[in-house]
Parts: structure tokens; C-alpha cells; sequence
């Protein structure tokens, strides 16, 4: 999919059957450059088929069709509709983005966000006067029935993030370009675009005399939110602008101050909601590869910042094993493992392998109730453990890498908060395994179940679900073959097998190597995905990934986090935007793996 600010500038001829199997984004993108350059004809044809042929685009492509006529009657005097022309309209040219991550609109609002994206112009572009000189609105008028307001725009410096917000109000499509200003004229990049229902604007919609339908349409779609990167290491601008080009020729310019905030996550959930739609359909893949590129710049940042590391109780002999559990929200989860090992230690006394037990609180939040809850433990529990104290939130892969920078021993266990051994040899199990698998053995996971004994993990493999909804129904996804099934291992069956990837919440390697991949990637936003990716860049190296089916633990899943509506709407659009990432960085090495194995 090309970039919106390439629309309109070069545009190559394809052939009828390139245009046949165009996506209907890219149709409409093209449909929009031809209208940019007056070449009304060809506009007309391509809008009257995408209302045709695409149920979801009817409303726009018919309107698109009587405004480009109007148009073209007003610059030729042409009285009569143009009549459809026999060559195939020109596309852009192709981005190198697989196809099946190219947007489908499926509801209007889709539609209408992908028509505002495609009017959005990034081009490097100054800000010609202060934002306090530009108006923050123009309002719509029964003469020019085309409005614009900027409600609020902020930066986030972290992620070099700019999120503007407002209302927009086009019946006709009387828009053809939105530029983006600002004051050293900076280039955009990865942007993504949102169009909401604004009930409060009903009362001006109807002085202007709109009617139904097109007063609900416009209505539904007159919210919007538009989220763009500033190029990396860029500062706060003082302010910014939107220059708005209507068909008939005019302009009007509008300004407005810009918020400065200080919190990446919430601003890369923001705009990943804007990039995802509801119908889980994606506007655009580079979206969410800049806003990987920029997380993992800032991770690799805070990961710089010095961190609390604090140890209770006295270490004995060096350890064998070295195990980091993350934290996050459910503290308490570290008493009940400490708990577990406590007791343990007393049942096997000095026949256990020496293990350096490392919590990291990745949530800064519940400091002050994590220190006190560490020297209660220390107290209770005769059990070393030390802590580490991210001073921000860091995410599932940077708070292990944490953890990992203090292990000590030559093997490492990742190891979720919400996981415990189901008997007393499980970490021996997996240790003894380990050792005995020699160089070709990248990873050990464990048999994971859940509280009743049902299977939750003995493996990874990758699927594709077509059935899921958007480009959930497109890319590779993780998914755990046998979960829920009460499945016993036979005797005999309860050795080491190779899989194609094994989740981290529990996953065991050597220390070093772990180290010198870098530990898990920080380009995936918040969590999800990296444990695969980890085996991935394993398989890479030659080695395999094996699960242990005699290595038993209980995981409570996802009870380490907890759950509630809001959090889990958000969380489908943070699995679309990893599952999709992980597509574009695997998807070939998958589909190999998947024909060597047929």
C-alpha cells in the first residue's frame, strides 16, 4: 500500500487485470489521486465501480461520482455525465506490503477513516505563521457546507508521537489534500487516521441544512483523530497547523498549541486504535512498523536507566539455575511462589539444584506495596530471592532482559508470576534435560496446565484462522494445540519432543546465548509474540525448540495481569498489532518451515 503523501504525484498505468485484483483501499486511493489531478473521467469510473462492487464504499463512491460530474461539467461546460472510459485507471505504486495485510474496510467508519487517511498529506511542509495566528476552527456554512476544528493536539516525546483531534464535517468530498504544518517543517511518518460519532455537533449540522440521510452520515463520521511520528530525537514543536485545499481552490489554514505528555503506553494503545478498527481491519502496516521501530528505541533507552536491585536473605552454593519472574499488577503472586519454594526446600533439603530466584516489578505504581510485601516474604519464607525495581514500565520483554542482566548461573528459566511446579522435581526435570540435549538444543518449555489438570500448553505451532475477523484472519498466529483437552501422557511418552515454538511462560535456555540474541525483542508493544520470536531466531541459528511433557507446571493464564472490558478491547487490538508485526517478520521463514515439514 503506497503512502498517502505519494498519492497524486507519480502515478503508473496498469494493466485491466492489475486493476481487477487491486485491493478497494488502493482503488479508492487512486480514485482520489485522479480527482487531486482534475482527470475527472477517469475519477468517475473508478468510484462508480468501488460503489458497485463494494457494498461498504457505496455511500462514498456515489457522492464521489456526482461531485467529480459537477466538477468536470464546471471545467469543460460539458452538461452531460462523462461517459465511462475504455482504459483501466492508473494505481500507485505498490508498497512492499503482502497483500494480505492491505486494509478491507467493512463498516463506514472504516471507509471514512481510510478516506481521511488518503486525503492526509505528510510531506515535509513549515508552519508559515504562529499557531496563535491560524483559527483552531472554520465552521461549515449552507453555501460551503465544509467545516474543520482542531480540539486538542498533543506530542509525546518518548515515542516522537503527535496525536491531533477534532471534527470534520464533508458531505460533498469537497476536500482534496490536509497538510500537516509544522514549525521546522519536519517530515511524518507511519501515520494513522480515526473517524468517531460527534452527537454534539448535531445542532450545527442541521443550521446548515443538512438532511437525512446525509445529516446521520455525516454526523456518524465527523469525529477524527489523526496520529503521526516526528522523525526520532525529535523535541516538542511549539505548535502546529492544518492546511486545508478544497476542490474549488481555496484554503483555509488552522492552528493550535500542542499538550506535551509523558505516557508512551497509553499513546501507542491511542494510536493503535486509530490504525486497527473494531472490525480488527488494518488502515495501514506502516503504522504499526514505525511505532515498533520507535518502542523498541525507547526500551532500549529505559533499559539504560540504572534499576533497584536489592537481595533478601543469604545465597548458598552458586546456582545451577537462574529463574526471573516478571511483575506486573498481581504482585502477590511472588508470596505464593516464594511459598512454594520454601516448602520445597524443606521436603528436599540439600537433593535440589541451587536456583537464584529474581522478581522484577515492571509496574512503578506498586512500589512502595512491593517493598513491603519483599520484607514480609523475607521474613516468612527461608528462601533468597532478590528484586529488581524497574523505574518505568518496561513491558514483558524488557522487564526478563532486566532480570536476565543479574542472572548469574549458566542456565536461565523464564518463568511467569502465575505459574507454579506441579511436583517436586519439575526444575530438575527441565534442568537435566537441558543439560543433556548438547548444542543443537535452543530451548526446553515445560507441560503447562491449567488448575484442574487440563492441558494449557505442551507446544507451539503456527496457524492461520481465517475464520478470526480482519487480518487476525490473515497472518500466522501462535496457537497451543491440545489446550483444554485432559490429556495423561502414557508411560514412556513423557520425554522431550520437538515443536515449532514454546511459550516463555516458562521457557528454559543457556544464559549466555539468551544474552547474545539480545533477549527477547523489544519491537512488540506492551507483550505477545516474543517468545515465538525468540524460537524463530533459535531456528535461525540451526537449533531446535523441544517441550518437556514430564516437566509439569499449573499456569493461572493471564490471572498475572487481570482483566476487565476496557483493558480487554484494547488488549484484541495489541494482539492484531503483534500478530501482524510478527507476519511481516516471519512470514516467509514460517511458510518454509511449514512445506519442510509436508
Amino acid at each position: 500500500m503506497s503512502d498517502p503523501a505519494s498519492v497524486g504525484t507519480e502515478v503508473a498505468p496498469l494493466s485491466p487485470m492489475d486493476v481487477s485484483n487491486a485491493s478497494p483501499v488502493d482503488l479508492l486511493r487512486c480514485a482520489h489521486a485522479l480527482a487531486l489531478r482534475r482527470e475527472y473521467r477517469q475519477a468517475i469510473d473508478l468510484y462508480h465501480r468501488l460503489a458497485q462492487e463494494h457494498p461498504e464504499l457505496s455511500t462514498l463512491g456515489n457522492t464521489m461520482v456526482e461531485t467529480c460530474t459537477a466538477l468536470h461539467r464546471r471545467s469543460t461546460a460539458d452538461r452531460t455525465p462523462p461517459a465511462p472510459s475504455p482504459t483501466a485507471p492508473p494505481l500507485p505504486p505498490p508498497a512492499a506490503i503482502p497483500p494480505e495485510l492491505q486494509p478491507g474496510p467493512t463498516e463506514q467508519n472504516d471507509a471514512a477513516s481510510l478516506q481521511l487517511l488518503s486525503l492526509l498529506s505528510t510531506s515535509p511542509t513549515a508552519l508559515p505563521t504562529p499557531p496563535s495566528d491560524s483559527p483552531a476552527a472554520f465552521p461549515p456554512s449552507r453555501e460551503q457546507p465544509v467545516g474543520m476544528a482542531i480540539d486538542q493536539a498533543s506530542f509525546d516525546a518518548e515515542l516522537g508521537l503527535i496525536c491531533i483531534r477534532g471534527w470534520l464535517v464533508d458531505p460533498l468530498q469537497a476536500i482534496e489534500r490536509i497538510a500537516i504544518e509544522l514549525p521546522g517543517g519536519e517530515a511524518c511518518s507511519g501515520q494513522a487516521a480515526g473517524r468517531q460519532r460527534r452527537a454534539d455537533l448535531l445542532g450545527m449540522l442541521q443550521t446548515i441544512g443538512l438532511s437525512e440521510p446525509t445529516l446521520t452520515r455525516t454526523l456518524e463520521e465527523a469525529g477524527f483523530a489523526i496520529s503521526l511520528f516526528l522523525p526520532s530525537g525529535a523535541t516538542a514543536p511549539d505548535g502546529l497547523g492544518l492546511r486545508v485545499e478544497l476542490a474549488d481552490g481555496s484554503c483555509h489554514r488552522l492552528g493550535a498549541e500542542v499538550i506535551c505528555t509523558a505516557d508512551a503506553v497509553a499513546a501507542a494503545k491511542q494510536h493503535i486504535d486509530l490504525a486497527i478498527s473494531a472490525a480488527m481491519e488494518l488502515s495501514s502496516a506502516q503504522a504499526l512498523q514505525v511505532l515498533s521501530e520507535r518502542w523498541a528505541e525507547r526500551a532500549s533507552a529505559l533499559l539504560a536507566e540504572p534499576a533497584l536491585h536489592r537481595s533478601f536473605g543469604t545465597p548458598g552454593r552458586e546456582p545451577e539455575l537462574s529463574v526471573v519472574v516478571p511483575l506486573y499488577g498481581r504482585i502477590d503472586f511472588m508470596e505464593y511462589q516464594l511459598n512454594w519454594f520454601h516448602a520445597w526446600r524443606r521436603r528436599r533439603g540439600p537433593e535440589q539444584p541451587e536456583i537464584q530466584l529474581i522478581y522484577v516489578l515492571d509496574d512503578p505504581r506498586l512500589n512502595q506495596a512491593f517493598m513491603a510485601l519483599a520484607g514480609r516474604c523475607r521474613m516468612l519464607y527461608d528462601v533468597p530471592f532478590e528484586i529488581v525495581v524497574n523505574p518505568r514500565n518496561l513491558g514483558f520483554s524488557g522487564a526478563n532482559n532486566r532480570g536476565a542482566a543479574c542472572a548469574r548461573a549458566p542456565w536461565l528459566l523464564l518463568l511467569n508470576s502465575d505459574v507454579l511446579p506441579a511436583d517436586d522435581d519439575a526444575f530438575a526435570t527441565l534442568l537435566t534435560a537441558m543439560k543433556a540435549g548438547g548444542e543443537r538444543l535452543g530451548a526446553l518449555g515445560a507441560r503447562l496446565s491449567f488448575e484442574n489438570g487440563d492441558v494449557q500448553h505442551i507446544g507451539m505451532e503456527f496457524r492461520q484462522r481465517p475464520e478470526l475477523h480482519g487480518v487476525l484472519g490473515r497472518v500466522w498466529l501462535n496457537d497451543h494445540p491440545l489446550k483444554g483437552l485432559a490429556l495423561q501422557a502414557a508411560p514412556g511418552h513423557e520425554a522431550p519432543v520437538e515443536v515449532e515454538a514454546a511459550t516463555a511462560a516458562c521457557l528454559m535456555l543457556a544464559t549466555e546465548r539468551y544474552r547474545s540474541l539480545g533477549g527477547l525483542s523489544s519491537s512488540f508493544i506492551v507483550g505477545d509474540f516474543e517468545d515465538s520470536d525468540l524460537c524463530l531466531r533459535l531456528r535461525d541459528l540451526g537449533l531446535t525448540i523441544q517441550v518437556h511433557r514430564g516437566a509439569r507446571f499449573f499456569h493461572l493464564e493471564r490471572q498475572s495481569v487481570g482483566s476487565d472490558e476496557a483493558r480487554d478491547q484494547i488488549r484484541a487490538k495489541l494482539v492484531a498489532t503483534n500478530a501482524v508485526l510478527h507476519h511481516l517478520r516471519w512470514s516467509n521463514t514460517i511458510t518454509s518451515l511449514k512445506q519442510a515439514a509436508a
